[in-house]
């Protein structure tokens, strides 16, 4: 946070002297360091993430829950018709902390996002499948910047070895938060088709 500090002081020292290409490095940095610093606060508020049975979680319906997700946060994206969203639940419930699985869900996203092109949609795929609620996302991904599956979800590991945005820590996020609720990731990549799904246990309906 001090390096936080530190540098916007920084950058708007560089702002006032006009100094535009050392202001938007600047820009750049602050942006990238704020994100990270949201993130890592978001998951310091969870004292007790190590004890699993202490993170407090409720049912919630699976059906629209990414729909609702995306609408409330990412509307613009859904205008332009970004998502492709195949939902196939019916009264599927599953039990989880909403704030860690929107945690979740928004790193799952912002990953797509960041590794599709602008004229290419997301496919998103919620269905029920072996007593397992499956949220799928997939998007085109081009061969040169393909991620090594055996090396996605490590802490600090980047798919895209020629992208500058940020060091993986989104991935290690999603990561952490499934294994918070027993769930699962799973990544696949066919016909360069890169796919991330999260699993959750289906929940039984009284």
């Amino acid at each position: 946070i001090s390096t936080l500090a530190g540098i916007e002081l920084l950058q708007n020292q560089f702002k006032n002297s006009g100094d535009v290409p050392y202001s938007e490095a600047l820009n750049h940095i602050v942006s990238e360091l704020s994100t990270l610093n949201d993130r890592i606060k978001q998951l310091t508020r969870f004292e007790t993430l190590q004890n699993h049975q202490e993170v407090q979680k409720k049912h919630v319906s699976a059906k629209n829950l990414i729909s609702n997700f995306l609408n409330y946060n990412y509307k613009l994206f859904v205008l332009s018709s970004k998502f492709n969203v195949n939902d196939t639940l019916e009264h599927e419930q599953i039990s989880v902390n909403l704030e860690l699985f929107n945690l979740a869900l928004k790193n799952v996203i912002d990953n797509a996002l960041k590794y599709s092109d602008h004229h290419e949609k997301i496919s998103i795929s919620c269905q029920s499948r072996s007593n397992l609620i499956c949220f799928s996302f997939s998007n085109n991904v081009a061969t040169a910047t393909i991620p090594d599956l055996d090396q996605l979800g490590k802490p600090l590991y980047r798919a895209n070895p020629t992208d500058d945005m940020g060091l993986g820590l989104g991935l290690g996020i999603i990561e952490h938060v499934m294994d918070i609720h027993s769930g699962v990731v799973e990544y696949s990549i066919d016909d360069n088709i890169y796919t991330i799904s999260i699993k959750f246990i289906c929940e039984e309906v009284d």
